[in-house]
């Protein structure tokens, strides 16, 4: 039997060719992921922490900004530190299946 990385023919002398098949982590589908995720982790930041308006519709509203410019803040936040956890999980993933 031919070895996995093997670019001879295997000894039945049938012509196939074993090739080692590198698998890796889809890039472009852990950082959407990471993104969506850090964005409704930075959305419930926004509507339920302190200065949050989760309460009534601005009642208990104390911020001295107003509700839309925090909540793209936190969204813009939460998607960029999403998208760091996510590159850094791809990287791992990446290192350990190449070293397989």
């Amino acid at each position: 039997m031919a070895d996995e990385t093997s670019t001879q023919p295997d000894q039945a002398g049938t012509g196939v060719f074993r090739y080692r098949v590198r698998r890796a982590p889809n890039i472009w589908a852990f950082l959407v992921t990471g993104a969506v995720v850090g964005a409704l982790v930075g959305f419930s930041v926004d509507y339920f922490g302190p200065d949050g308006c989760a309460k009534a519709a601005g009642a208990g509203c104390t911020a001295p900004y107003s509700p839309g410019v925090s909540l793209a803040y936190f969204l813009v936040l939460g998607a960029m530190a999403g998208v760091a956890v996510a590159a850094t999980v791809v990287v791992a993933v990446d290192k350990f299946l190449s070293s397989r």
